[in-house]
């Protein structure tokens, strides 16, 4: 009983208030993590397909003669930074 306490002790004291709350009701540290891998596995899934049209947008991303530098640099900062 004590070490399950402590298990569940480490988790709260690592996550984020707001998600802290979904998990509370939980009763073994191994319940809490399959409800953290049940969430999140699939924003990564999402993240990686979204990186990937990213770098997919970054190399197709050409300097044209009728745009300044300056258009060009920020339309490559934009991308970047949503990377």
């Amino acid at each position: 009983m004590i070490e399950r306490f402590q298990d569940k002790k480490l988790y709260f004291q690592s996550i984020d208030r707001s998600i802290l709350e979904t998990i509370l009701c939980k009763e073994t540290s191994k319940d809490i993590w399959d409800s953290m891998r049940n969430k999140y596995q699939g924003l990564t899934r999402a993240n990686r397909q979204q990186l990937h049209a990213l770098r997919s947008k970054f190399k197709l991303l050409k300097m044209n003669m009728e745009k300044a530098v300056i258009n060009y640099f920020s339309q490559m900062m934009a991308i970047v930074n949503k990377m």
